[in-house]
């Protein structure tokens, strides 16, 4: 095989690579979700969270979450969103939410 060909396959498996695992490091995972929190912010809630997990792509689960906002002061032991994020493609979002240890007005 030529170099050229060797450099150009190993490129594309580092983007691929970085496209689908990307989302499961931390430091991606958070930017992420720092994102997220920002729109869910211009909106008037104020979310905070302790510690998170999970992969970007399907899962993302929030410890020590408090939420503040339009009347709201919740706090939470745990909150789990699942979903499948390249349904976004067939124009739906299938999302599952579960929460434990939920405390507040």
């Amino acid at each position: 095989m030529s170099r050229r060909v060797l450099l150009t396959s190993a490129l594309i498996a580092l983007l691929l690579g970085t496209i689908f695992l990307g989302p499961g490091v931390p430091a991606i995972r958070d930017a992420i979700l720092s994102r997220a929190l920002g729109m869910v912010e211009d909106a008037g809630f104020q979310v905070a969270y302790g510690r998170s997990d999970g992969n970007a792509w399907r899962r993302v689960e929030l410890q020590d979450v408090a939420v503040s906002g339009h009347g709201a002061d919740v706090q939470l032991e745990r909150l789990e969103l699942r979903y499948h994020l390249p349904s976004l493609l067939g124009g739906e979002l299938p999302l599952s939410v579960a929460a434990r240890g939920v405390s507040g007005d």
